[in-house]
């Protein structure tokens, strides 16, 4: 392979895989909201995915049943979407580093990723990248367990305030509903 194209092929993987880096970073650990195009991408994905799963004409227990599993669904998509850039920037990584085919390439970077081990690369610096593509293959697993009860205890805190919103508004809420019991409430009062 030509010297340009194994300079290009790394730098191309070494810019997706720090992408990937920083959209998992500003996700899962950044405590105050910060953009991720990745995440925003699959979650907007989702979303029109959901829309047509989910459309506006169902009834409100349906929907809601339907979306409800949007969340855990799309986190998992996330984790998922993570997982096949990395492999794609090392893949590019492993053909730039070593000048490997793209089968050879991709067979190292999975085995590499998913820490299954089969495949052993014959030079130190191959080595080094196979050690640092299997530590964040763990890295991107472990943010996503450890996010996982975080993101329940906000959504418990959110059923909280729907079910206080339901005793005020009515099931489904209707903001009609929440009026008029509201000004009864004043009236009694």
């Amino acid at each position: 392979m030509d010297a340009a194209l194994q300079v290009l092929a790394v730098a191309t993987g070494g810019v997706i895989v720090v992408a990937t880096l920083g959209s998992a970073i500003k996700t899962v650990i950044l405590p105050r909201a910060s953009a991720s195009s990745i995440t925003r991408w699959v979650f907007l994905t989702m979303r029109r995915l959901y829309l047509v799963i989910a459309p506006r004409n169902l009834s409100y227990e349906r929907r809601d049943r339907r979306l409800a599993t949007y969340a855990p669904i799309s986190l998992t998509v996330t984790l998922a979407v993570w997982l096949i850039l990395v492999l794609v920037g090392y893949t590019l990584i492993f053909i730039g580093v070593n000048g490997l085919s793209v089968r050879e390439a991709f067979t190292l970077s999975g085995s590499s990723l998913f820490t299954l081990g089969f495949a052993h690369p014959s030079a130190l610096p191959a080595t080094i990248l196979v050690f640092t593509e299997a530590a964040i293959g763990m890295f991107l697993l472990a943010l996503l367990i450890t996010y996982l009860p975080a993101i329940y205890s906000a959504y418990a805190r959110r059923e909280v305030g729907v079910t206080a919103l339901e005793v005020r508004a009515g099931s489904p809420p209707s903001a009609r509903e929440m009026v008029w019991r509201h000004w009864t409430l004043e009236r009694m009062g």
